[in-house]
């Protein structure tokens, strides 16, 4: 029987989110469904995961509710329980139905191919970490998502150090070199999210060659760092491995300071100067794009004038190998700041003029 509340929440995940658990055996010999979804697929089992309601949980698996039921993103309360680092959640479910049936459901992936153990790494949660390595195997620890991440880049990603130190002193070094799809290992994952000890971590246990590693488009952590303005990661890599790396380029011809310009990262921009010279961006990725036009599509006026202040205003003029300077990505990115200050800085005549027209109409609508 449906009995959803006053505001279409299921009768039983209300108990569970009120910690009146007790209610649950009353529901359930009133004719209640225990299996009742909320909009999202989540039932009370799922909720009870989530919020570590270690009572409510045991009363409703008692009462028949579906211990593997799904949401609709395929987690189910294991997923919940790990997401949100309640430990004594797993152990209530392995109490009630058995060591082989937990087993199961924390092997068990939802639609992303994330595991409960993806879940805890990701929140940091080390106890229940450990406890799916305990319940599972070290194997667990080495599965991977549907983008070829394993816990490890998880806990990269994330900062997590401790998640990450027991993870590889559980499965050894390798997992710290472990590619997901994309090719990008932990030092790649902490490298974009800023985390340096992290990244310290990984260049202790697995030696610098980590930082040099390139992923499939072949960006280095150093092109990571600066793309997300990641500064003192960064210094890091500099100093760790030369400023030869941050000179290196991607496949795609780009330098550190071309994704710096990309993502607007002033600081970083001034630091690959101060370190490899003007001439960083002057230089050319393949289609000949520079940093002034990297930052001109994206917008990013302070990047531009601090490029056109360092190399001069002929900078602005440059034109790629598809003949567009940095007058027409303004124009094409919809920049209209950034178009205003080119054409002040170079005059009308920077505008091709195939182009005038639109670059024009943006600058006087």
């Amino acid at each position: 029987m449906s009995r959803s509340g006053q505001h279409g929440e299921p009768s039983t995940v209300t108990a569970v989110v009120r910690g009146q658990g007790e209610l649950i055996g009353l529901l359930k010999a009133g004719g209640y469904d225990m299996d009742e979804r909320t909009e999202d697929g989540r039932t009370g089992l799922h909720v009870a995961g989530m919020l570590g309601r270690a009572g409510s949980m045991r009363e409703l698996i008692e009462a028949g509710a579906e211990v593997g039921a799904k949401d609709e993103e395929g987690k189910t309360m294991v997923h919940w329980a790990g997401e949100y680092g309640h430990v004594e959640v797993l152990k209530t479910v392995e109490e009630e139905c058995g060591k082989e049936t937990l087993r199961t459901l924390m092997v068990d992936k939802d639609k992303h191919g994330m595991t409960c153990a993806h879940w805890a790494s990701e929140g940091g949660h080390l106890e229940v970490v450990r406890y799916a390595a305990e319940t599972c195997g070290e194997e667990v620890l080495r599965e991977k998502d549907e983008d070829g991440k394993t816990c490890a880049q998880y806990a990269s990603a994330e900062g997590n150090l401790e998640v990450l130190r027991y993870v590889g002193e559980t499965c050894g070094e390798e997992v710290l070199r472990e590619k997901d799809n994309n090719g990008k290992t932990c030092a790649h994952w902490a490298s974009e999210g800023g985390q340096l000890e992290v990244l310290r971590y990984a260049v202790e246990t697995c030696g610098e060659e980590v930082l040099r590693e390139k992923d499939f488009d072949g960006r280095t952590c150093a092109h990571w760092a600066s793309l997300r303005g990641q500064l003192e990661v960064l210094r890091y890599v500099g100093e760790t491995c030369g400023e030869e790396l941050l000179r290196e380029k991607d496949n795609d011809g780009w330098t550190c300071a071309h994704w710096a310009s990309e993502g607007g990262q002033l600081e970083v921009l001034r630091y690959a100067v101060e370190t490899c010279g003007e001439e960083v961006l002057r230089e050319k990725a393949k289609h000949g794009r520079t940093c002034a036009h990297t930052a001109s599509l994206r917008g990013h006026l302070e990047v531009v004038r601090y490029v056109v202040e360092t190399c001069g205003e002929d900078v602005l003029r440059e034109k790629d190998k598809h003949g567009k300077t940095c007058a027409r990505w303004a124009s094409l990115g919809g920049h209209l700041e950034v178009l205003r200050y080119v054409v002040e800085t170079c005059g009308e005549d920077v505008l091709r003029e195939k182009d005038k027209l639109r670059c024009l109409g943006l600058l006087y609508t």
